[in-house]
């Protein structure tokens, strides 16, 4: 009787919509802290970097869900000399509904003049050989 409880329990995120978004399993909801308040969407994929100054924070919001074990991660490390993570925080949604998915809020420091990509994907970490749920890849240029 417990495993068929917590079976509908897991699967209750799926059946209301779960974490997967309008755009399919590859597409990551973004957005740039530009204004409180504000989003302004980012490239993703496209080959056109977004352009920050040496010296200014950004942030990336993607849409999370951890009731269902998923969380964002680096799928390759930082260059650092252009970017270093500066924080990670999950802000729960502000739906009641059971499951309801929220936003991962990633945080960069542009340290150095350049051109370099944030790799991101999505994942349950205890799975292994697993492939990512979703993937991200963002280009970020950094001018003085």
């Amino acid at each position: 009787m417990k495993s068929v409880l917590l079976i509908a329990v897991l699967c209750i995120p799926l059946l209301i919509g779960g974490f997967y978004p309008a755009g399919g399993l590859n597409a990551a909801p973004v957005g740039v802290d530009e204004k409180p308040g504000k989003m302004k969407e980012l490239p993703i994929n496209t080959g056109k970097p977004y352009e920050v100054k040496r010296g200014e924070q950004f942030s990336l919001a993607l849409d999370s869900n951890q009731t269902t074990g998923y969380h964002w991660r680096l799928a390759k490390p930082l260059d650092e000399g252009v970017l270093k993570l500066a924080g990670v925080e999950y802000k729960t949604p502000q739906s009641k509904l059971l499951g309801a998915g929220g936003k991962e809020i990633w945080t960069f420091q542009a340290v150095g003049r350049g051109v370099t990509s944030i790799h991101l994907e999505y994942v349950r970490p205890w799975e292994k050989g697993v492939p990512p749920a979703r993937t991200a890849v963002y280009t970020v240029r950094v001018t003085e």
